[in-house]
């Protein structure tokens, strides 16, 4: 099973970073490994385990990445949003 999720999450990692590279080029990859774990469906709490970072950290990054996403204007902003859940 951890076999699986660890395909799971890294196929969606390379997905991301392609995606975020090629549309905000200046996004930082603590930033894209956050989004990974978002998209990929980890609560808050089990990403600030892997991160260890706070869970209050966890949504204000995540907040702060909403909001990159929505000013850099995307063809695919949509796309991006929806995946946050």
């Amino acid at each position: 099973m951890q076999e699986i999720h660890a395909k799971l999450l890294i196929s969606r990692l390379s997905l991301v970073q392609n995606i975020f590279y090629h549309y905000i080029p200046a996004m930082k990859e603590n930033d894209i490994r956050l989004l990974c774990y978002i998209f990929t469906g980890f609560s808050p709490q089990v990403i600030s385990l892997f991160t260890k970072e706070s869970v209050a950290n966890i949504y204000a990054r995540k907040s702060r990445l909403k909001s990159r996403i929505k000013a850099a204007g995307t063809p695919h902003t949509d796309l991006f949003l929806s995946l946050f859940g």
